[in-house]
């Protein structure tokens, strides 16, 4: 194959309409319902850090301020343990380290507008990207055509007692579907 048809086909696959044929919502749904769950023990990680700083963060851990909180002018070499129990709160400077280190990473969190704990809406766009199904071509047309299909089944289901419609159709040995007429005639409308 020449470079020329090569260019030619980038072309033809770039100017092809990609579109949104379907979003696997159960998966979306289990992932940020996944993350949400870690929202109540985000949530009292920042009320632990309120503890030790005696006002509420303002980052999401509170890990900056709490450590800028435990640094002691008089004495700067102070580890941070000392310098909350020097302060009188170390067990509350210690329970609030082990849920820490139990986190693990916060990007996908942020602090809504009303100073609540949430997951990011670019995370969850990112989720429900990874999710959906992009058709384009011949695939896109072909579904388009059997999204018809189908509207015109379910018409067909409306009026039936049960929705068998699609036993309705048979397909021949040419693999043309026309009506089944034994079932037609076999069913009770």
């Amino acid at each position: 194959m020449s470079t020329i048809s090569l260019t030619r086909e980038k072309i033809k696959c770039q100017k092809m309409k990609k579109e949104l044929v379907r979003i696997d919502e159960n998966k979306v749904n289990l992932e940020v319902n996944s993350l949400n769950a870690l929202i109540p023990q985000i949530e009292l990680l920042r009320q632990q850090a309120q503890a030790v700083l005696s006002s509420t963060p303002t980052s999401l851990s509170g890990e900056q301020e709490v450590h800028q909180h435990l640094t002691l002018s008089d004495y700067p070499n102070a580890s941070a343990i000392t310098a909350s129990e020097l302060m009188g709160v170390k067990d509350e400077y210690s329970t609030y380290l082990a849920n820490l280190k139990g986190l693990g990473s916060l990007e996908d969190y942020e602090l809504n507008d009303e100073g609540k704990v949430s997951v990011k809406a670019s995370k969850v766009a990112q989720i429900r990207e990874e999710y959906s199904l992009y058709l384009s071509g011949e695939k896109l047309e072909a579904y388009k055509g059997l999204q018809k299909v189908c509207d015109e089944l379910n018409k067909v289901n409306k009026v039936l007692p049960s929705p068998i419609a699609h036993r309705l159709i048979q397909v021949d040995y040419n693999g043309k579907p026309r009506p089944n007429l034994a079932q037609i005639l076999s069913q009770t409308l």
